[in-house]
Parts: C-alpha cells; structure tokens; sequence
C-alpha cells in the first residue's frame, strides 16, 4: 500500500527542475499530457504530468518467449503500480509471423518496474503528489527529494548535429505503395499502415533535452519518456487505442 503526500509548487520553473533531476536516475518513465492551465480539464487525460522513478524490482526478457506468462505473474505478485513497455516483436509468441528485418536497436522483449516513488504534478493547483512505500521510504527521505529536485539546476538547450537517414530509398518506397494499392484494388486487404524507419548513426544527442524539444514542437496529450539504463523511448503519440476505465476496456474515444 502506497502512502501519499503532497507539497505545493510555486517555483515556476520546478517542472523543468524536476525533468533535469530525473534525467540523472537509470530508470524512470514519464507521462505527459501537456495540459496547461487553460486546458487542464481535458476528459481524454487522466493526469497531467507523472513520473516512476528507480526500481525496486522489473522484469526483462531479451527474447520472446513466455513473455505475457511472465509479466502476468510480476503483476499479481506486486499489487502495485508498475510501468514498462512491450516491443513489436512480441506478435512472434501470438502469430506465426516472424520478422527477417535487422533490429538495430537490441532492446529487450518487455521490460516492466515497479518505481520506488512516483510523483503526479497537477497543473491545475500547482501540487506535487508523492506516493511511495513505507517500508522502502519515509516523509523525511521525501522532503529530502524535494529539496533536491529545488536544488536541481534548469538545463540550458545546447545545439545538436544529428545527420538522420532512411532505412529505404525513394524509388523503394513508392513501388512499395504501388503494390500496396494493387493489393487493396484486387480486394487481397482492405488497409495497410506502412511504415519505415529513419535512423541516425553516431550521433550525440542529450535525450531529456530531446524529450523537451519534442513537446514544444508537437505537445500531443500522450507524450512518453522512458529510460531503461542506455536504452531510452522518446514518444509524442496524438492518440491511444485503448482505455482503461476501472474495469472496463474499451476502444479509445
């Protein structure tokens, strides 16, 4: 059982203060509606801003196998919040249809965490709510966090070189598409989502800064930004296909 308690934020610049502090843990997720205070009441957002952070226990599978076994049993035997992420190739374990493309990036099939303290800003009121365990934390190892996320000094924007390729060329894609439509005109499907991968090598960028940059330019309402060590998941999705509502599931609205 989570124990909670809150603080008020009048700090202005304590949102950025707080992404910099979490920048500096080796696993976190973030969750960002990107409400403000004119728009705090969108019913599609269910918080405005809510970060997991440290692990007291996860679960990772490098490959495919008993994947959705495994995370049941962690999930029953936490009754806690836990974060995590699911790759594509997962559809091995339910389909017979494997994949033959290079996957450059080696992430692991799942990985899942149960936070140490998960923190909920509110736009609306300006609190910050934190919900951590009794026997992992307590209200003084709390306050000693918020001082230093105070302390935490706003990170200043530095320029970034990235040079980001195509996985495929021009001419590739368009005769792609083109067989594409011959295959929806001949009535074999209906609909297709066609994607392809762009990719940069060699290049140094600051991820947290990038997360940053990605919200001022596209500020969807299911921002993500997920560390997992070296591995980190940057996301502005504008839509979710599922919603959870006590204990109902239902397509999204």
């Amino acid at each position: 059982m989570r124990h909670s308690t809150t603080f008020k934020v009048s700090d202005p610049g304590f949102k950025q203060r707080l992404l910099a502090w979490t920048a500096t843990h080796k696993i976190f997720c973030i969750l960002e509606s990107n409400s403000t205070k004119q728009s705090f009441t969108d019913k599609f957002s269910a918080f405005d801003f809510i970060i997991a952070i440290d692990a007291i226990d996860e679960i990772e599978k490098q490959e495919p196998g008993d994947s959705f076994t495994s995370l049941k049993n962690f999930y029953e035997s936490k009754n806690d919040w836990i974060f995590g992420f699911l790759t594509y190739d997962l559809k091995n374990e339910t389909e017979d249809l494997p994949s033959e493309r290079q996957d450059g990036n080696d992430f692991p099939a799942i990985h899942f965490f149960q936070p140490r303290l998960i923190l909920k800003l509110n736009i609306e009121n300006d609190n910050l709510e934190i919900l951590y365990l009794e026997d992992v934390d307590d209200e003084s190892t709390i306050q000693k966090v918020i001082t230093e996320i105070s302390g935490t000094e706003i990170m200043q924007q530095d320029e970034m070189e990235v040079h980001v390729q195509q996985t495929i060329s021009k001419e590739e894609y368009i005769s792609t598409v083109t067989h594409i439509k011959q295959h929806i005109q001949l009535g074999d499907i209906y609909e297709m989502n066609y994607c392809v991968d762009f990719f940069a090598e060699e290049s140094v960028i600051n991820p947290i800064e990038t997360y940053c940059r990605l919200n001022e330019a596209s500020p969807m309402p299911f921002s993500c930004f997920y560390r997992n060590a070296g591995h980190y998941l940057l996301c502005a999705s504008p839509e979710r296909f599922l919603e959870k509502e006590k204990i109902k599931l239902s397509l999204s609205r």
